[in-house]
């Protein structure tokens, strides 16, 4: 790692170590299928460690109301803020309340240290840096508890590391800086979306890139699209279609893949539940706890929004999701803005089996949220570095409004 991202760390030291115990509890400390509203002593040292960083915001003058001012990240703050206001009517209200203000919380923290940087290339290095090392842990605790590497949560990290380390090295603004970066981060992100065997993860990534080729200016991306989809269609003519649904989602099978791994019950009660209060749902968060079954994720996050928060929360979500990519897509001639656009497009097909958009914060959603703060941070620090006199100046990790 880069001799000047350790100097960084050491200097916030206090915000990273709190977000690295925040995540260790989430990855290593997990309390099992023991009820969906269950307090143990990890869920303590979970509320403890965001309140603790919360505290520690605070005192540098930094809080969630600071992620209104940037287009990247206001209207998923909005969608948290309705959140907490949920706990008015929520059947859970202090869980809707902890998870909403835990978001937020992380999602400050994530803008906190990403405005520390002083230009764009450290940060992107820190970006990739982290996400590698949140799967690492991942990888550490299988190996350790000798289980399969199976997981929905980080293959979807996967998919959005992949497509923003492929897209990026793709692109022409960069000349050449952290290339090697880029090439650490797409190859892992490979390696672990195979290794963790979402169907849905490297189906999103599959859709993604078909949507990059099909945006490229390039005759040759062009090209390989249309032979790539020519490939496809004669082999789906031969009989082959079967081998192909087996690339795009391994180890299922045609029956898994049409009721998406039996989660079709899920929504289908879920959907039950929004019938009964479909203006403002039960209470972020809470509308998979109160399922006949356990469960803790309604595996799509426009019905789990909609069970949560109502027809009023699943529009606004819609609204954000279109906003967002519509505004990084505006902005893809901005450094990192294409990566991003593409990472993001990849999540938001990928919330179609994980409701990590609208849920209870992890590192799913910390990936995710980092993506957004990109698009605000880079903005920002691009302005310092290049001033209208055309010198290249630092301001501390102060922002210009």
């Amino acid at each position: 790692m880069d001799s000047s991202i350790i100097t960084y760390c050491k200097k916030n030291h206090i915000v990273l170590l709190l977000l690295f115990i925040w995540l260790f509890r989430l990855c290593f400390l997990t309390q099992g299928n023991k009820g969906g509203v269950a307090i143990n002593k990890y869920v303590v040292i979970q509320i403890f460690v965001i309140l603790l960083l919360a505290l520690k915001l605070h005192a540098e003058k930094v809080t969630f109301w600071k992620l209104l001012n940037y287009n990247a990240t206001k209207h998923f703050a909005f969608l948290y803020i309705f959140g907490m206001i949920s706990i008015i009517w929520s059947i859970f209200p202090m869980m809707s309340f902890f998870f909403s203000f835990e978001n937020l919380v992380c999602m400050t923290a994530i803008l906190y240290l990403s405005l520390k940087f002083s230009d764009v290339y450290q940060l992107e290095k820190f970006f990739i840096y982290t996400i590698i090392f949140i799967i690492s842990m991942f990888l550490v605790k299988g190996a350790f508890s000798f289980r399969s590497f199976h997981s929905v949560t980080y293959s979807s990290i996967s998919a959005m590391l992949t497509m923003y380390c492929l897209v990026e090295l793709c692109s022409h603004n960069r000349f050449n800086h952290n290339s090697k970066t880029l090439k650490t981060g797409l190859v892992f992100g490979i390696i672990i979306l195979f290794l963790t065997t979402s169907g849905g993860a490297i189906f999103s990534v599959f859709l993604a890139l078909f949507a990059f080729l099909l945006l490229s200016q390039k005759s040759t991306w062009r090209m390989l699209l249309f032979l790539a989809i020519g490939t496809i269609c004669i082999l789906i003519v031969l009989g082959y279609q079967q081998k192909i649904l087996a690339v795009l989602f391994p180890n299922k099978s045609t029956e898994s893949i049409l009721t998406a791994h039996g989660r079709t019950v899920v929504w289908n009660m879920i959907n039950e539940k929004v019938a009964i209060k479909p203006l403002l749902g039960w209470g972020y968060a809470t509308v998979e706890r109160i399922l006949p079954i356990y469960c803790i994720d309604a595996h799509n996050s426009i019905i789990g929004i909609r069970g949560s928060l109502g027809n009023i929360g699943c529009i606004y979500l819609v609204f954000t999701m279109l906003y967002v990519l519509s505004y990084f897509h505006l902005q893809r001639k901005n450094f990192g803005f294409r990566g991003i656009f593409f990472a993001i497009l990849c999540a938001f097909i990928n919330s179609n089996t994980s409701n990590f958009l609208a849920s209870k914060a992890g590192p799913c959603t910390f990936t995710f949220q980092f993506l957004l703060v990109l698009g605000a941070a880079y903005r920002i620090l691009n302005q310092r570095m290049i001033p209208a006199n055309g010198e290249v100046t630092l301001n501390n990790g102060h922002e210009q409004h």
